[in-house]
């Protein structure tokens, strides 16, 4: 996404540490619920090199 090497973005540290504070502060100003009522739905995880 950035590049490697030589052409590594010069601001790539930058864009990931705006894009952890703007999501950061999304989730302060807003309360995130579920609606009343409803069941949460059930997520299955499998293996994986990402979990």
């Amino acid at each position: 996404m950035y590049g490697f090497g030589r052409r590594i973005c010069p601001g790539r540290l930058l864009a990931d540490a705006s894009v952890f504070v703007t999501v950061a502060m999304s989730l302060a100003a807003f309360d995130i619920r579920p609606i009343e009522g409803t069941p949460l739905p059930e997520y299955k995880t499998t293996g994986g090199p990402i979990k």
